[in-house]
């Protein structure tokens, strides 16, 4: 096999980490992960190869080793052979030189080659030439070009850190809890007039009743006219159960959150808060024999605007300070049954979020739709484990677009009611799977749906309790609880 030759090779990785230059000059940083395309010609081939072939075949090359100007690591096909040696150098200009050793395996009697060419910023590319020594299926000449893109997190294996995998299937979950946390919230203060009251209340001025609505006790108003009670504080406690049951990216995990959150209406038909909150999980990843801490601070400013009699807008806005000690086990004989590895890792996560809510009475019922939206971004900082391997920062992107609605039944001073979304990934950041490693299905759909029970008191406060699950990803499940209690002044 050639690495020129990768033609049957998969997507090439680089893993990429600072190191210690000389005292005369720095040399760019070339030990990470890379993805990329070979672009080969080969001539003069014995059976069973054909004469001479051409094609453009994805690469994978994994460099494992820099000091200073020198840099070494391998390439290896998919499928998990044998991996070819490449030996190199970096000026500080950028400039790569090196050759490649490809070892023999079978009746094939390897060969070796060189290859040069430029690192700029993620974009590493180079030509190659070589020729293989005499034997079956060997090629007198060959060789071409690769281009290829640093990648945006590591790959995924049993000897990756638990971030690897984690952050790519919770990131976007987390942010989505929170989101629809405050959302659903700030949505419902603008509930329809004329819901059925739990007792006969007085009339205003403008002779409509005072309703509750779920998070605030809001009453009929005529234009300038404030809410009953323009100021209210709220808090929210859940737990998360969530798993990945697919065997290379294997993982269960329980996460509390608890938010805390106030609002008040500066004038009609407008509601800001801020809500804080506090997250901690607890994780096992069974695919590296590891586990993970993860503790997280958050803040989200929220604003609600009535757009009309039966609709209303929602808007929020997110940012979390994320720490995650966590630990794997050693490969052993290609297994995570080693000493533990560990490392601790630093992120922050932000998120934007709006909704466009249309509420309707009928009865004692009352329904509700809604359609919106979510963007999610997960940026973890550099970090090196225990036993010295440099793992480079990752950035991880979620787009969401989402429908549902809800369905509620007025009855004394209970409301009980279902609700369902449906959410579509329209662009998401993929995990990078190291070669030979099995990767789950992309799913990019799913359904969040719930039900519970609201419980309004006469006084001012109210409470709901909820349960929820995530419907419709393959390998991934998530079922939530959770409770809040809200006090209007």
């Amino acid at each position: 096999m050639h690495i020129i030759n990768l033609r049957w090779a998969l997507p090439g990785i680089f893993l990429l980490t600072s190191f210690a230059g000389s005292a005369q000059a720095t040399f760019p940083n070339v030990r990470g992960i890379f993805v990329g395309l070979d672009t080969f010609a080969e001539t003069g081939c014995t059976a069973p190869l054909p004469a001479s072939s051409s094609g453009v075949d994805p690469i994978i090359i994994v460099i494992n080793s820099q000091s200073g100007a020198n840099f070494s690591g391998t390439a290896r096909e998919n499928s998990g052979g044998t991996p070819v040696t490449l030996t190199g150098t970096i000026d500080p200009a950028g400039s790569v030189n090196g050759t490649f050793i490809e070892p023999s395996s079978g009746t094939f009697n390897g060969g070796s080659g060189t290859f040069g060419g430029t690192l700029n910023g993620n974009r590493l590319s180079f030509s190659y030439s070589g020729s293989d020594n005499p034997g079956p299926g060997a090629c007198s000449s060959f060789g071409g070009s690769v281009v290829s893109t640093r990648a945006p997190v590591a790959t995924v294996s049993a000897a990756a850190p638990g971030t690897v995998v984690t952050k790519t299937q919770t990131a976007a979950r987390k942010a989505s809890a929170l989101a629809t946390i405050v959302g659903v919230r700030v949505s419902n203060i603008f509930r329809p007039q004329g819901s059925p009251q739990r007792t006969p209340q007085p009339t205003n001025e403008v002779g409509v009743s005072s309703i509750p609505n779920g998070m605030m006790f809001q009453t009929g108003m005529a234009a300038g006219e404030d809410f009953a009670f323009p100021y209210g504080f709220w808090g929210s406690f859940s737990r998360t159960d969530s798993e990945d049951d697919f065997s290379t990216t294997a993982f269960d995990s329980t996460r509390y959150n608890f938010i805390f959150g106030g609002d008040f209406s500066p004038r009609e038909g407008l509601i800001m808060g801020l809500a804080l909150g506090y997250e901690t999980q607890e994780v096992d990843t069974y695919f590296n024999g590891g586990q993970q801490d993860v503790d997280g601070y958050t803040v989200v400013p929220y604003l609600a605007l009535r757009l009309g009699e039966h609709y209303s807008l929602d808007l929020s806005f997110g940012y979390s300070s994320v720490d995650t000690d966590q630990f794997r086990l050693a490969l052993v004989g290609g297994l995570p049954v080693g000493a533990q590895v560990s490392s601790a890792v630093d992120s922050e996560r932000y998120f934007f979020s709006g909704n466009l809510t249309t509420n309707r009475a009928y009865g004692n019922w009352n329904l509700s739709g809604q359609v919106g939206g979510l963007w999610a971004k997960d940026v973890q900082d550099a970090f090196s484990e225990s036993n010295g391997t440099a793992v480079a920062g990752s950035n991880f992107k979620v787009g969401q677009w989402r429908i549902g609605g809800e369905a509620a039944y007025a009855w004394g001073a209970f409301e009980p009611y279902a609700r369902a979304t449906f959410e579509y990934d329209f662009t998401r950041t993929k995990a990078v799977f190291a070669p030979g490693v099995a990767a789950p299905k992309f799913d990019q759909t799913d359904v969040l749906a719930g039900f519970g029970v609201r419980y309004f008191a006469d006084n001012g406060m109210s409470g709901s309790l909820e349960y929820s699950t995530v419907l419709g990803r393959e390998n991934y499940s998530e079922d939530t609880i959770q409770f809040l209690i809200r006090a209007e002044f």
